[in-house]
């Protein structure tokens, strides 16, 4: 029986150590590879990972950031500039709205001042007329009475613009003619020199108007005071010649009879104090430098008011 010799040869112990060997090395690797790689890592193809191992990837990010904190600044930026605007346009508006209540102040002066020209012009000179021609026989009275001042008054001049004709005044009346008008004829002077330069001052510089109620603080309070002090005392005498005055009214072609042009002076100055608060109200909306001179105005034509009111309340 014959022995195969190459086939049943123990293996060479060299050979045994290299085939071990390379089990070892092939478990190693294969270790080795489990360990590192992942079957995740292998197949994530996505954008965001793909982003996120880019070189670009921290640049974008940061120019991303940037973006984000430049609108940042920019929307914040806008916000000053916004309130900024707003308040300029409330300032505008203000400035605007202040000029009614100035119009207004110098409107109703305007038309107060024609009011008192009216009286002074119209009605103070009807007993200086001359009287109707006489008849025959009859002796000419004279129409001024002694106890009207004659040559320094004017009125005469103003009587004889008066149209012919009408109610003659009584003669109890003319006695008493002094105590029915007071001091119009000194607020009638007055307030027409204090209309022009507040008219002026409207024109040139509002807010220089302030300093002539100020200026006139002494001025007003007495001779509204001394107004005031007779007031009650002549409206007591118009409504006792009321048929006269009714007549006369008609005559000169007026619409307010007697008693309500008595209250005209004592209503002004009362109201003086209401287009000057509207003033003060915008004028410290608009932010201008006036507005103590503003507020000083307004206190003085408050306090007159209270002053007159008490006079009259006394008289």
């Amino acid at each position: 029986m014959s022995v195969d010799v190459a086939k049943d040869k123990p293996p060479d112990d060299k050979e045994t150590h290299l085939s071990q060997n390379e089990e070892e090395t092939s478990g190693k690797i294969s270790e080795s590879v489990s360990n590192t790689t992942t079957p995740a890592d292998v197949i994530r193809t996505d954008d965001s990972f793909i982003d996120s191992i880019s070189p670009n990837s921290d640049k974008k990010c940061g120019e991303e950031s940037n973006d984000k904190d430049g609108n940042s600044d920019i929307s914040d930026a806008s916000k000053p500039a916004a309130g900024i605007n707003g308040d300029s346009d409330a300032v505008a508006v203000a400035i605007e709205k202040r000029k009614q209540p100035l119009m207004e102040l110098a409107y109703s002066e305007e038309s107060y001042v024609r009011r008192l020209r009216v009286v002074y012009e119209l009605y103070m000179p009807a007993p200086y007329r001359s009287p109707p021609p006489a008849d025959a026989g009859t002796p000419v009275v004279s129409a001024v009475s002694p106890a009207l001042p004659v040559s320094t008054s004017g009125f005469e001049e103003l009587a004889s613009k008066l149209p012919p004709g009408g109610p003659m005044v009584p003669e109890d009346l003319v006695a008493r003619w002094r105590i029915l008008w007071g001091n119009w004829m000194q607020l009638f002077e007055w307030h027409t020199g204090f209309y022009e330069k507040l008219k002026a001052l409207l024109d040139e510089d509002p807010d220089r108007i302030p300093k002539l109620f100020i200026d006139s603080r002494a001025r007003l309070r007495s001779i509204y005071s001394k107004y005031c002090e007779n007031q009650i005392k002549a409206a007591h005498i118009a409504e006792k010649h009321k048929e006269f005055f009714d007549e006369w009214r008609i005559f000169v072609g007026d619409k307010e009879d007697v008693v309500s042009l008595l209250m005209q002076p004592v209503q002004r100055i009362m109201r003086y104090q209401l287009p000057i608060s509207e003033i003060v109200k915008w004028t410290e909306r608009a932010k201008i430098p006036s507005l103590p001179l503003w507020q000083k105005a307004l206190d003085i034509m408050k306090e007159i008011p209270k002053d007159t009111q008490l006079i009259l309340e006394v008289s």
